[in-house]
């Protein structure tokens, strides 16, 4: 089995965790596996927070309605960015298809992001960062996105 399959593997959802820090050098080894991920049109519209305050973590694991999550040593909230927070556009979209520019800017913003949906930028990020962490024997679990 070649070494990826044999990491796949062993890939699972953990929900139990150790009530200890997970050393920084294996932070920033997860938020690289994420930095590196690729994404459409190369924007990488996405920023990544590592919270860590315990009060936070447990506030966040009730608004996900997530019990388990309160005991975790971090979270790593995978956020998207969509274009128009940094150039002025709708999105990734209107910057692909500029000749689409006036139906996507004219369309109700409510029902095309609904439609768009630009968080999907982040799920291979996170998939990488969920085998970055088992690499090094750190359990993780992706959770559903907070909206």
């Amino acid at each position: 089995m070649t070494a990826i399959l044999e990491l796949l593997s062993r890939r699972t959802s953990t929900r139990t965790f150790l009530d200890q820090p997970i050393a920084e050098n294996v932070v920033h080894e997860i938020l690289e596996a994420g930095r590196l991920s690729p994404s459409g049109g190369n924007e990488q519209p996405w920023r990544f927070g590592v919270i860590t305050d315990k009060a936070l973590i447990a506030e966040i694991a009730k608004l996900a309605r997530q019990p388990w999550i309160a005991a975790a040593p971090l979270i790593i909230a995978l956020c998207a960015v969509t274009v128009e927070d940094e150039r002025g556009g709708r999105d990734i979209q209107t910057h692909r298809f500029p000749e689409l520019k006036t139906q996507m800017e004219s369309m109700d913003a409510g029902l095309y992001h609904a439609l768009h949906m630009e968080e999907h930028q982040t799920k291979i990020a996170g998939a990488h960062m969920e085998l970055a962490a088992l690499e090094r024997a750190v359990g993780c679990c992706w959770s559903p996105a907070l909206m």
